[in-house]
């Protein structure tokens, strides 16, 4: 099914722009102490998690691609990639930085929940930043399954429910919806109403029962995104924050993890027979 929040959020030249390799994934991004570009650090917690190739011919598949940043490190660990995006301006974004890189990868159009490929076709699979624009988790993650060999490699991130800063973001967005609605009220006229969503958010635990009950067995789990002022303070005092969020990014792998709004899972393809 087709999800129209992401054609509508991702659909633009701009939008795939700042998702691409130069945007928020740029590997200067953190050049500084004020600078905390904290997609750099998901990135790198990913890519940690995919092992490198142990044979030639080893195949990944960069589920919900978008412009093709994870692309040269998964080339380095020695597979022979694929992306997919069901958002065409994203899949021309990265045919665009294939062809500046001069790098081979097989890029396609679909549908992130209903996959063209034959079962058992990748060794690992990469879903960073896709869940959460799924309309449920269950069909996406047994498709997911299907098209991962046994003792096949996932790594996929989720937004973290039980972050606090999200958890303010989303009483920000009540609250702006409330006041909107109100005005219009009062005046008789209609808003717009802006989309504040990033997207669903996950309880870690439940999503990892999830994980489980598709055939997978979790090895693996850290946290990424750390943001200790609230929303709206995050605004006025915007050095300090990205200087605190980078520093926290030292608590991705312990008991306070859970304090990013990002979590990363680490996962293996159980065998059907067993």
């Amino acid at each position: 099914m087709e999800n129209h929040y992401v054609q509508k959020k991702f659909g633009s030249k701009s939008s795939a722009e700042k998702w691409s390799f130069a945007g928020v994934y740029n590997p200067d991004i953190n050049a500084g102490m004020p600078c905390y570009g904290d997609k750099h650090f998901r990135k790198k917690y990913v890519l940690e998690g995919v092992p490198v190739a142990s044979a030639v011919g080893q195949t990944v598949l960069d589920l919900g691609c978008a412009s093709g940043a994870f692309f040269p490190e998964l080339i380095n660990k020695g597979y022979e990639v694929t992306g997919v995006d069901s958002v065409p301006v994203m899949i021309e974004q990265a045919n665009k930085l294939c062809k500046e890189l001069e790098i081979t990868v097989s890029l396609k159009l679909e549908d992130c929940a209903k996959l063209s490929f034959q079962d058992s076709s990748f060794d690992v699979c990469i879903a960073v930043g896709l869940i959460e624009h799924q309309m449920e988790d269950l069909t996406t993650l047994r498709e997911v399954r299907r098209i991962l060999k046994d003792d096949g490699t996932l790594v996929i991130t989720i937004r973290n429910f039980l972050c606090p800063y999200v958890r303010f973001d989303q009483l920000q967005g009540v609250i702006y919806r409330a006041r909107k609605n109100f005005i219009s009220f009062l005046t008789r006229k209609e808003i717009t109403k802006k989309k504040l969503s990033h997207g669903r958010e996950h309880l870690p635990a439940e999503f990892k029962r999830r994980l489980r009950a598709t055939g997978f067995e979790v090895t693996g789990q850290r946290y990424s995104h750390f943001y200790l002022f609230p929303p709206p303070l995050d605004r006025f005092f915007p050095d300090v924050h990205a200087r605190l969020g980078k520093k926290m990014e030292i608590l991705s792998s312990t008991k306070l993890g859970w304090l990013g709004s990002t979590c990363i899972f680490y996962a293996r393809a159980v065998p059907h027979s067993r």
